[in-house]
């Protein structure tokens, strides 16, 4: 009997004390938010204007503007 609760005892430890450990070093420690690290976000609406508010707008130069799963979407020929 105690070596059946010694068992679960350590197992439960494992599975609750290791991945509240690991977790954090795994995915990083920071509160930091995609927002925070986002260089540049381009919808791609029928132009290239970047939304993050960085100011890295482009220019599109051969795609066509087509219907999108929402809104307008840009088709590229992949050369």
């Amino acid at each position: 009997m105690i070596k059946r609760l010694s068992l679960f005892l350590v197992v439960l430890f494992c599975l609750v004390f290791i991945p509240s450990v690991i977790a954090p070093i795994w995915y990083g420690t920071s509160n930091s938010t995609i927002e925070d690290n986002l260089v540049g976000h381009w919808a791609f609406e029928g132009d290239a204007k970047d939304l993050s508010g960085n100011g890295n707008d482009r220019t599109v130069t051969g795609a066509k503007i087509t219907r999108g799963v929402k809104g307008r979407a840009m088709e590229f020929d992949g050369d």
